[in-house]
Order: structure tokens, then C-alpha cells, then sequence
């Protein structure tokens, strides 16, 4: 029989509890739709190229200004310069006595820097390949080089513990910055400015140098234990990132205050072995131990996008092309890899 009008249907506790499952369930699925939309990712890195050419492990890359061309170094002591769209190497740079350790483009892109295992830092001609001058000084090999945002001069780091500021002009080193104790230099960037030098040590610290003063302005103790890998700067150079051993990127106010980490989970990652900032600073590219290229929103500290396995053995350097729409990758596997950064989410209304 049918409900009369205006006469309530008896209490039914089955019914009751039915019905209470029913929108438990709706309210879960719903909550699990939003969720799974959250974890959608909106941005994909996909495979692009492979560069071969290098006889020995890649150390490291760097995009030219505009992004058509990169430049890598390798431990077979050369320098190649590489035609992003045709993916062919259009020069080959040799001069090192050992291995190429780092490579560096001025803001212009009129000059490349390398350092070495040599203890050289030298200055080449991109457009000739020739190399216009070589400095001397570090007593162990370079780990890492940079230009100030003018490239009238450059620094670099060393095995020695030292950084030096090269005057390109000159022809001189123009200053020589060392702690003490001077642990050995492992990573080395210069904020937009021009005016602070951090450097990363095998000693688990960083080193927070006034380029005009010369002045250590702070050490940081225990940044990444035991060794820091990688430094690179905001472009508003109100900050700047680290990684090292661990599982942790950390965000650094310019003079060393600490502002927040990058969680990357310690059970899957023990070490970040290089990072790059986009070009807006709202993202940064890490590099791990499990061979993983990740993307990272620095509002929201969300993994953006992973490209699982990049390489077959440890990755050693990334770069990121100033419009964010590329990554360059370079490893012990002796391949400098290209991939595309991809927005796949339609924008939401």
C-alpha cells in the first residue's frame, strides 16, 4: 500500500541505516573525485631527445639565453654545444688537461666558463670555440663556476676550499674568499644582484659570502648532511634553495635565515643531486638519487610532475630553458637528455 497524503511512512531502522550508507558513501565518492582532481597533475615531463656524443661521464649543463642552444661538459675533458631543435652538437671545445667539471653562460651569452679538474677556470668564445683566457690559481680540481649578472667577472669554487672572483677584464683574480676552517667547495651560485656568493661544502654547510665587502656573512652548520650538491637562486634574489644528502630542498632568505623545505620522502630518496629555479620562480627542478626529474610549486610545496627513471645511472646536473618549456639532464650514462614540460590540465573556470 502507498503512502497516504500528509501521512509520514512508519520509522524503518533498516531503512534508516540504508539510506545513512547511501550518503555516506556519495559524500565519500565526492570527496574522492576532489581529491583524485587535486592529484591530477597538470604538467607532464615527457622524453624529448637523447644527445649523444660524450665518451665519459656528462657533469654538467647549461641553457643559452633564449633557450636554442645548451652546453654541457663532461669528464672526457671536452665542452659540446649543442642546437636545441636539430639536436645536433655544432662545436666541440677542448683545452682542459683533466675533466671538465662545470660549465657556466654569461646573462648576454657571449661567453662560456668551464672549471676542471685541472684547477683551471677558463673563458671561451661560443660563436668560435675558442678559448680567450685561462686563469690559474685553485690548488685542487674546480667544482663549480658562475658569472656575475654583468659578465665582466666570474667566480668559482674549488677542492681547495677557496671561491675566486676572476676579473675577466683584467685578466686577474680580482679576490679570494675562504673560511676558516675551508671545507671543499661542492656547489656555487650568485644572486641576480651580483652582490652575495653561497656556496655549498662537502662538509655538510653553506657559506654566505658579501661580494663587496668579501666578507663571510654567515655560515649555515648541518645544511645537508653530509654533503651539500647544489645552490641556486630566486630570480628576485630575495632567496634562494639548497639540496644536498637527504630528502630535503630547502628555501633560505638571501642572508641565511631559513624559510621552509621541499619534503621529498626518505624512504624512496637519499640525496638531490642538482636543482634549477624557472625563470618566474615559482618552480624548481630537482634531480635524486632514483634517477627522478620532479617539478615542484614553491607556493604550494606540491609535486607538480615526475619523470620516473631519466637516465640509466646517477644524474649529475639539470637545467631548465628560460621559457620553463624544457629540461636538460646529464649523467654518469654519458647522455645529455632533453625533455618537454607540458601543461595537460585545462584551466579551470
Amino acid at each position: 500500500m502507498g503512502e497516504k497524503p500528509g501521512e509520514k511512512e512508519p520509522d524503518d531502522p533498516a531503512r534508516k541505516g540504508m539510506d545513512a550508507l547511501r550518503r555516506s558513501v556519495g559524500e565519500t565518492m565526492e570527496k574522492a573525485t576532489e581529491i583524485m582532481a587535486e592529484m591530477e597533475p597538470e604538467i607532464v615531463i615527457e622524453a624529448a631527445a637523447t644527445l649523444d656524443g660524450h665518451e665519459s661521464t656528462v657533469t654538467s649543463v647549461a641553457f643559452f639565453p633564449g633557450g636554442g642552444r645548451l652546453a654541457s661538459g663532461s669528464e672526457d675533458r671536452t665542452i659540446r654545444l649543442w642546437d636545441i631543435e636539430t639536436r645536433r652538437c655544432i662545436a666541440t671545445l677542448s683545452g682542459h688537461a683533466a675533466e671538465v667539471t662545470s660549465v657556466a653562460i654569461s646573462a648576454d651569452g657571449t661567453r662560456l666558463a668551464s672549471g676542471g679538474g685541472d684547477g683551471t677556470v677558463k673563458v671561451w668564445d661560443p660563436p668560435t670555440g675558442v678559448c680567450a683566457m685561462t686563469f690559474s690559481g685553485h690548488a685542487g680540481w674546480v667544482s663549480s663556476v658562475a658569472f656575475l649578472p654583468d659578465g665582466a667577472a666570474l667566480i668559482s669554487g674549488a677542492e681547495d676550499g677557496s671561491c675566486r672572483v676572476w676579473d675577466i677584464a683584467k685578466g686577474e683574480c680580482a679576490r679570494v674568499l675562504k673560511a676558516k676552517p675551508a671545507p671543499a667547495i661542492s656547489a656555487l651560485a650568485v644572486s641576480p644582484d651580483g652582490t652575495i656568493a653561497v656556496a655549498g661544502t662537502e662538509r655538510s654547510s653553506l657559506l654566505i659570502w658579501d661580494l663587496k665587502t668579501g666578507d663571510l656573512v654567515r655560515t649555515i652548520d648541518a645544511a645537508h648532511v653530509p654533503q651539500v650538491h647544489a645552490v641556486a637562486w630566486a630570480p628576485d634574489g630575495r632567496r634562494f634553495v639548497s639540496a644536498g644528502d637527504g630528502a630535503l630542498v630547502k628555501l633560505w632568505q638571501a642572508r641565511g635565515k631559513p624559510l621552509r623545505s621541499l619534503d621529498l620522502d626518505p624512504v624512496l630518496v637519499d640525496s638531490v643531486r642538482s636543482i634549477a629555479i624557472s625563470s618566474d620562480g615559482a618552480r624548481i627542478l630537482t634531480a635524486d638519487d632514483r634517477l627522478q626529474l620532479k617539478i615542484w610549486d614553491v607556493g604550494s610545496s606540491k609535486c607538480l610532475a615526475t619523470s620516473r627513471k631519466a637516465h640509466a645511472d646517477t644524474i649529475t646536473a639539470v637545467g631548465l630553458s628560460p621559457d620553463g618549456g624544457a629540461i636538460a639532464s646529464a649523467s654518469w650514462d654519458k647522455t645529455v637528455k632533453l625533455w618537454a614540460v607540458k601543461k595537460i590540465a585545462a584551466d579551470k573556470p
